[in-house]
């Protein structure tokens, strides 16, 4: 009897709103990853113009302070939802940071 109930509570933990919940989580820090894919495109932009034009740093530099805070908080709260995607922005960001200081005049 108690073998039942354990399954009976462990079918109703999966309902519509937990899968929701779930997505959910997941989904703010997919997106933020993708988010982060255009700084990239932007880094890549300047290495194929060998300038900077009259691009400002600021992007890339917030990118790399914002992320690294994140990254701090995720690991402190030991959650991989807010640290993995923030220590990927770090790196995103560093890649910006590099490629405009190798084109900046």
């Amino acid at each position: 009897a108690q073998e039942r109930s354990s399954t009976t509570k462990l079918s109703l933990s999966i309902s519509p709103d937990s899968m929701l919940a779930t997505s959910l989580r997941f989904a703010g820090p997919l997106m933020f990853t993708v988010m982060q894919l255009a700084s990239v495109k932007t880094a890549y932009g300047i290495h194929k113009a060998k300038s900077t034009g009259n691009l400002s740093p600021l992007p890339f530099t917030s990118l790399v302070v914002n992320c690294f805070v994140w990254t701090l908080y995720g690991i402190l709260r030991k959650d991989l939802t807010v640290l993995v995607p923030n220590a990927y922005g770090i790196v995103m960001g560093l890649i910006g940071v590099v490629t405009y200081q190798n084109y900046s005049q």
